[in-house]
């Protein structure tokens, strides 16, 4: 914006100039002001960043730090990696010779079955022929239990009928006794 001042005595006129003078002195001091708020704001700002990148900073030396933690993690698990290699080959060593031998041993066992099942075939004969022995053994105790059964029921009776007989004598002695009292005390 061209400024233009009315010409006066010496010069320019003194109170354009002053205006003018005075004009730019408000706009300077409210972009001053505008400028120091600015200036506030951004150095605000900037000690928020300066807090995030001392945040980012740690976090960076902390990753660092695990990041050298695994890397070291990481040479054991390859170490251990190729000890388990070594061992899996060793292991299909010993799965072939534990096959081999778990042939060797499911042949004796069904050799050893073939015996066990002629010397249990045998046993079931012995035990059914004991079986057929004691079945007739019970047949005979049961027999004889029976009888012995009906000999004790009759022999019972025979008591029953003592008891009653000896009952009834004991009775008529009681009678006959107290017949025998009334004439002796009428004597």
């Amino acid at each position: 914006m061209a400024i233009e001042f009315r010409t006066g005595f010496l010069g320019f006129n003194k109170d354009d100039v002053l205006n003018y003078v005075h004009l730019k002195d408000s706009e300077l001091k409210e972009l001053s002001s505008e400028l120091g708020a600015k200036i506030k704001e951004l150095e605000e700002r900037l000690e928020v960043l300066k807090k995030e990148h001392l945040s980012d900073i740690e976090t960076i030396e902390k990753l660092n730090r695990d990041n050298a933690e695994l890397n070291i993690k990481l040479a054991e698990y390859d170490s251990k990696s190729a000890e388990i290699d070594a061992m899996s080959a060793k292991i299909g060593k010993l799965y072939l010779v534990s096959r081999s031998t778990a042939k060797t041993v499911v042949d004796g066992a069904q050799a050893s079955a073939q015996i066990v099942d002629a010397q249990t075939d045998k046993s079931l004969q012995n035990i059914e022929s004991t079986q057929a022995s004691l079945k007739e053994l019970a047949e005979e105790i049961l027999s004889a239990s029976q009888g012995f059964v009906s000999r004790i029921g009759e022999f019972n009776r025979t008591l029953e009928d003592a008891k009653s007989k000896v009952d009834e004598n004991k009775s008529n002695s009681m009678s006959v006794s107290e017949e025998f009292a009334e004439l002796y005390a009428k004597l």
